[in-house]
């Protein structure tokens, strides 16, 4: 129920870290990949040993790549229009 399976009409920026003990990284890497193979504009990055605590920390190596993502959002620079999967910058 927590899992969408529509359509969502804004650009996503998913990010997981493989150390995640909450949600399972095969379960986020097979959603992605539904949702891509369906057409859903996304960009997903992968956190090499981030937990899912680690990787919303004010250290993360996300958070940088996240506010560039969304600070090109936010100035009108449009999104990837499919889906642009990548490992993620560690620390």
């Amino acid at each position: 129920r927590n899992t969408p399976h529509e359509a969502i009409p804004a650009p996503l920026f998913v990010a997981q870290g493989t150390a995640d003990e909450v949600v399972d990284p095969a379960v986020t890497d097979d959603w992605v990949g539904s949702r891509c193979d369906a057409g859903q504009a996304m960009t997903y990055r992968t956190y090499a040993d981030e937990t899912h605590l680690s990787i919303v920390a004010p250290d993360s190596p996300v958070t940088d790549e996240l506010v560039a993502w969304a600070t090109a959002r936010f100035a009108g620079d449009d999104a990837p229009t499919g889906c642009d999967l990548a490992e993620g910058p560690t620390n």
